[in-house]
C-alpha cells in the first residue's frame, strides 16, 4: 500500500522540494497526529501538507513556505 510520488511546487520547502521523491503509505487513511506530513485529497487535487485540527473541528492544511496561506478544510472534503 505505498506509493511514490514527486513534490511539485515549492509549498513545503525546506522540508520537501520541488522533484523530489515521496513515499506516501496509503494505509494510513485518517489524520491521528498533529502537525505532521500527510498526503491529503482536498477537492480534486492531490497535496502534501501539514495538517492540524483547529478548536472549531476543521482541518488546517499548512504549508511549511510561509509564504503560501493555510487551507481550512471541513471533515469530509
Amino acid at each position: 500500500q505505498l506509493v511514490v510520488a514527486r513534490g511539485e511546487g515549492d509549498s513545503m520547502q525546506p522540508t520537501i522540494l520541488d522533484g523530489d521523491i515521496v513515499l506516501i503509505d496509503t494505509s494510513q487513511n485518517a489524520i491521528r497526529a498533529q502537525d505532521r506530513i500527510w498526503a491529503v485529497a482536498y477537492g480534486d487535487l492531490g497535496m502534501i501538507k501539514r495538517v492540524r485540527r483547529n478548536a472549531a473541528g476543521n482541518y488546517l492544511l499548512l504549508s511549511d513556505y510561509s509564504a503560501v496561506s493555510p487551507i481550512e478544510a471541513v471533515d469530509g472534503e
